[in-house]
């Protein structure tokens, strides 16, 4: 799974993360039908290919430090946020997700599994930890 972000995203994305802006968290969202993740990409591109079975919604990652740890490691850190989990109620397919800076309708960055996490008819657990990186370059 690879994962690619502008500058601009992921300055902001930090300032929430370190509490350098206030208000809401980050939300995942997951994806119910395969889409290639594209720079050009926007909210409503994610949207129309967002998961839909029970037990599923988006959920919220605290703001500033809640819920998050950093970790100095080389040129940069790594944070990494609270486990996300779901337990879907139906047989569902999930094949990667995005996040948006909550209730604002922008998408920051999003990703699509090397291979997609089948739920069979009973459907199941799915457990994702957020665990971005922050490299320092000269």
């Amino acid at each position: 799974m690879n994962l690619v972000q502008t500058q601009e995203g992921a300055e902001y994305v930090w300032g929430v993360v370190l509490g350098a802006y206030p208000g809401p968290g980050l939300r995942v969202h997951l994806l119910g039908s395969p889409h290639t993740p594209s720079h050009t990409d926007t909210e409503s591109s994610y949207a129309a290919s967002e998961l839909v079975v029970a037990g599923y919604s988006p959920l919220t990652l605290g703001p500033g430090l809640t819920g998050w740890t950093l970790l100095a490691i080389g040129q940069g850190a790594q944070a990494t946020n609270q486990q996300a989990q779901w337990a879907f109620g139906l047989a569902c397919t999930v094949y990667g997700g995005w996040m948006e800076l909550t209730g604002t309708g922008y998408s920051w960055f999003g990703w699509l599994f090397d291979a997609p996490f089948v739920f069979g008819g009973g459907g199941g657990p799915f457990y994702l930890v957020a665990s971005p990186t922050l490299i320092s370059t000269p």
